[in-house]
C-alpha cells in the first residue's frame, strides 16, 4: 500500500505517530511511505525513516519548492501552514506508475488494518473521502457555489485515483481555483478540491476518518449519518483530530485523545507532549473563570459526548 503524508518540521512528532499507528496496526503489509514537504529537516528526516524502517517499510522523500504554492491562501490566526496544500501536488510528484494512494493527514492515527481501503473502486470518481462535519450545512454550499446534493467531505483521509487527477488535470485545476477565488477557502485545499471535484468524490464509510464534530453533542448531521457515525465512535479504523485543539494540548477535552498517546509513546517525542494552551488561550479561560462565561466554550469538555 502507497501511503503518502505531507508536512513541515512542525508536523515531524505527529507523523511519526501517525506512522507508528498505521504500522502496528498493519503488520505482514507491504507498506511504501511517500513523504513530501517544502522544509523538512535532515534530523527529522532520519527520525522518520528510523521508525518506519524499524516496522520493515520502505519511504521516499520529496522536497517541493514552496513558491509553487504563492497564491495559496493562509490566514492570521489559522492552525495549519502551506503544508496543507502539498496534497494537491500529489499526483505530479510521484511516480506515474503508482495510480492509487492514501493520502493521511498527520493528526491522525490509524486504529486498526486498513488494507480493506485499497478494494475500493474509484472507477470514474477523482478519490474517496469522508463526509466532513460540515456536509448537512447549507452555507458551506453558498459560500462554495456548488449544489448541496454533491456533498461536502473532509479532506484529511483521501483515497486518491492518480490516474483520474493525471487525465483531468486536476492539480492545475486546483491551483487555478485557488488563484481565482481566494475569498472562498474557509478550510484551505478542502474547500478547493471539493469545489473542483464536486460530483467525482466517493463516499467513504465514517469509520475511515472520524473527526472531531463526530464525537460532539448533536452533531449538525441528518440522522442516516448519525446511525452510522454510532457504529464506530468507540472503534474509528481512523481517528482524525481535526480541530485546531488537537490532542497534544493539555486542555483537548476528546474522549479518545489517550489513543494518540498510546502510539505517541512509541516515538523519540515521547516525553514532549502534552504542551501547554497558547498564553492567549489561557488569557481567555482566566476571563471565563472571572466572569463565569464561557468564551472558549467549544473546546470544553461539554461539547462532547460521554463514550459508554
Amino acid at each position: 500500500m502507497d501511503i503518502v503524508h505531507c508536512l513541515d518540521d512542525r508536523y515531524a512528532p505527529m507523523c511519526a505517530t501517525a506512522i507508528v499507528s498505521l504500522c502496528e496496526n498493519n503488520p505482514n503489509s507491504d507498506i511504501q511511505y511517500h513523504i513530501i514537504s517544502a522544509s523538512l529537516s535532515q534530523e527529522n528526516k532520519d527520525a522518520l525513516k528510523e521508525i518506519i524502517n524499524r516496522y520493515g517499510a520502505k519511504v521516499k522523500f520529496y522536497d517541493v519548492d514552496q513558491t509553487i504554492l504563492k497564491d495559496c491562501v493562509i490566514k492570521e490566526g489559522d492552525h495549519v501552514s502551506l503544508a496543507a496544500y502539498l496534497r494537491i501536488l500529489i499526483p505530479i510528484i510521484l511516480p506515474e506508475n503508482i495510480e492509487t494512494i492514501l493520502y493521511l493527514d498527520c493528526d491522525l492515527v490509524v486504529c486498526e488494518n486498513i488494507s480493506n481501503l485499497f478494494s475500493i473502486q474509484l472507477t470514474d470518481f477523482s478519490c474517496g473521502a469522508v463526509c466532513d462535519g460540515g456536509t448537512n450545512d447549507i452555507r458551506t454550499y453558498n459560500r462554495l457555489a456548488y449544489d448541496y446534493e454533491k456533498g461536502y467531505f473532509n479532506s484529511g483521509v483521501l483515497l486518491l485515483n492518480l490516474k483520474y487527477w493525471r487525465e483531468n488535470n486536476i492539480t492545475n485545476n486546483l491551483f487555478k481555483f485557488i488563484k481565482e477565488h481566494p475569498e472562498r477557502l474557509m478550510f484551505w485545499d478542502q474547500d478547493a478540491i471539493n469545489s473542483v471535484l464536486a460530483g467525482k468524490i466517493k463516499r467513504l464509510p465514517f469509520k475511515y476518518n472520524m473527526t472531531d464534530p463526530f464525537y460532539q453533542v448533536n452533531p449538525p448531521l441528518r440522522q442516516e449519518y448519525l446511525d452510522e457515525i454510532e457504529q464506530s465512535l468507540l472503534n474509528p479504523v481512523i481517528l482524525h483530530f481535526a480541530t485546531a485543539n488537537k490532542p497534544w494540548y493539555e486542555d483537548n477535552p476528546h474522549p479518545l485523545k489517550y489513543k494518540f498517546y498510546q502510539y505517541l509513546s512509541l516515538t523519540k517525542w515521547k516525553n514532549q507532549y502534552p504542551i501547554r494552551a497558547s498564553f492567549k488561550r489561557r488569557c481567555l479561560k482566566a476571563i471565563e473563570k472571572y466572569l463565569n462565561i464561557s468564551v472558549t466554550r467549544r473546546k470544553d469538555n461539554s461539547l462532547y459526548r460521554k463514550l459508554n
